[in-house]
């Protein structure tokens, strides 16, 4: 038998199974603090499921817009605007975000265009002479984050928004979870948070909310941000307290792990014996 190459496979499996001990152990981490700050996005790029994958706990995002724009949540470069939207950029005018922090990449409802070819980019992304680029929605709508795994807290940051009629609800199981009458608005956000401030070119960082405020009553799967005009949303921030289910590949790497262990055991029960009859 040779023992060595018994040995070499021994070893082989067992960085596959450091490997596996790896993925599955930042799987379980993933029940921590999770931030989406849509930097990684391309200008113009169409927003939907980029974060529907376990690190993110399957997070979808979805637009309905109730100014007669397009269904569509776009990423905005707020160093490199387009739509006249200077009031999207810093420095800022106030709110609770330091005047010269740039933002980025950020989330907002599109007021023109489509996706005319389905490449997932905005036409004319990149503004005149090839159309509107990225431009926020006057008129308002709905933002929507939902989750495979129901999280307990989430916050935000909010960029050029005023403070009637925006507000945020929380659902579990479609089941409004939120408390009170239903949604939290942007007044008491600021009265928790003094330091908040709307209005135009104003740029505020809302800290998380869970389950032990507002009256929301459970974890949940689902988060509408309404918008009663323009503005955008970065700097997403959550967590769960429940661990995601692993994937099937951990699963094989799991299964992996314990033949490599087997194969070690018996290799070093052979070795043992060679040395007794040697």
């Amino acid at each position: 038998m040779d023992y060595n190459n018994i040995k070499s496979n021994v070893e082989r499996l067992r960085k596959i199974f450091v490997a596996g001990a790896f993925m599955f152990s930042s799987s379980l981490a993933l029940a921590g603090i999770i931030t989406v700050d849509f930097d990684s996005l391309d200008r113009g790029q169409i927003i939907d499921d980029e974060y529907d994958t376990p690190q993110y706990l399957g997070l979808k995002i979805s637009v309905i817009n109730l100014g007669g724009g397009p269904n569509l949540g776009v990423a905005f470069d707020s160093e490199n605007y387009t739509g006249g939207d200077d009031d999207l950029a810093s420095p800022w005018d106030g709110g609770n975000i330091a005047s010269n922090e740039v933002l980025g990449k950020m989330l907002i409802i599109q007021e023109h265009g489509g996706d005319s070819n389905g490449d997932g980019m905005l036409d004319g992304r990149y503004g005149t002479p090839n159309g509107y680029g990225p431009d926020d929605e006057a008129g308002g709508g709905e933002i929507i984050f939902e989750f495979d795994t129901a999280i307990n807290e989430f916050g935000f940051d909010t960029i050029d928004t005023e403070e009637t009629g925006y507000y945020l609800k929380f659902y579990n199981n479609g089941v409004n979870v939120t408390g009170g009458d239903g949604k939290i608005t942007w007044t008491e956000l600021e009265i928790r948070d003094p330091s908040i401030d709307y209005g135009n070119n104003f740029a505020n960082r809302i800290a998380p909310i869970n389950t032990s405020e507002f009256g929301v009553s459970s974890p949940f799967d689902k988060v509408i941000v309404s918008f009663a005009g323009s503005g955008a949303i970065d700097n997403i921030i959550y967590q769960s307290n429940s661990a995601p289910v692993p994937e099937p590949s951990e699963y094989a790497l799991m299964a992996i792990a314990v033949i490599a262990v087997m194969m070690r055991r018996r290799s070093r029960k052979n070795a043992i014996s060679v040395e007794v009859l040697g």
